[in-house]
């Protein structure tokens, strides 16, 4: 496990604590990046084990869980970095600690559901998930890089969040669809 590049004086100064507090509430640096991991990811996992999706037509259930993942991206817009350096850095090692597992299988039960009803058409259904997940997300966690090649494009404004989500739901019904 590798924490290199988070010096926790840099972290306290940041954010207005002391190193002391730090480790009095944390323990060590890992602890600390334990919590960085888990807490906006119990967020997303509380926002999907409110979802009906078993009981929702699977067009309607993953329109949902695509609204949802776009919200979660929007209250959490440094997250998605977060889970990047995770992959980069530790090659996913605290990943388990999201509790992503359970929401993601049951995405790819409604796109098995949806090949089942003939909704949408036989493909892999982890794959799938994996593209709808990259398009839900890539909007957010690229933006800094993207603004080079639009830089009058306004990212985050309703308007836009609006039709980026319409799109992204377009765009991923489109691939399923049969």
């Amino acid at each position: 496990m590798k924490f290199s590049g988070a010096k926790t004086e840099a972290i306290a100064a940041k954010t207005g604590v002391t190193k002391a507090m730090i480790y009095y509430h944390f323990g060590s640096k890992e602890e600390l990046y334990k919590a960085v991991i888990q807490r906006p990811a119990e967020d997303f996992v509380n926002a999907f084990g409110n979802l009906e999706l078993e009981t929702m037509p699977p067009e309607e259930a993953l329109k949902t869980v695509i609204k949802v993942a776009i919200a979660h991206e929007i209250s959490h817009p440094h997250y998605g970095r977060v889970l990047l350096h995770e992959a980069m850095q530790n090659q996913g090692q605290y990943f388990k600690l999201t509790g992503w597992v359970n929401p993601i299988n049951r995405v790819i039960a409604v796109v098995e559901r949806g090949i089942q009803a003939g909704v949408f058409r036989p493909v892999d259904p982890w794959l799938a998930v994996n593209h709808t997940m990259g398009i839900c997300t890539f909007y957010f966690n690229a933006q800094a890089n993207m603004r080079n090649v639009q830089p009058e494009f306004e990212w985050f404004t309703p308007e836009a969040i609006d039709r980026f989500t319409e799109s992204a739901i377009a765009m991923v019904l489109a691939g399923l669809k049969a």
